[in-house]
């Protein structure tokens, strides 16, 4: 059975909906063969939507965003993901990384977001 997770993104005026299946090995196989074009097009996905929304305590406004990026991410039939830090790489902008286990295979990779105005897939590294 096809599961779909059906993944609400809300702007201050919109909101869009996208359709993730979360249950297609597509995206863990592309996670252990570091298949980076792959792993983008799904990250593309996941990151849909979340903007910065700046504050007093978190001045890039992403903190949020980057946790429901981990929730997204946990969604996937087969995948466990934390996240390791957020906006801790000092480049412009900051970095943060999340780490995705892949449960059956207990394959570690750790996943570099952008943390800019949005979220943006950097890279994937072990």
């Amino acid at each position: 059975m096809l599961l779909l997770l059906s993944v609400m993104w809300g702007s201050s005026c919109k909101k869009e909906f996208v359709a993730v299946d979360t249950s297609s090995p597509d995206f863990i196989n592309a996670l252990v063969t570091k298949d980076n074009a792959r792993i983008k097009t799904e990250m593309e996905k996941i990151l849909l939507g979340l903007t910065a929304v700046p504050d007093a305590s978190d001045d890039l406004g992403q903190s949020g965003n980057v946790d429901i990026a981990v929730q997204r991410l946990n969604a996937y039939a087969g995948i466990s993901a934390e996240l390791v830090c957020y906006a801790c790489i000092k480049t412009n902008p900051p970095q943060s990384e999340i780490k995705v286990v892949i449960d059956a295979t207990q394959v570690t990779r750790i996943l570099d977001i952008s943390t800019s105005s949005t979220l943006t897939y950097v890279g994937v590294h072990e």
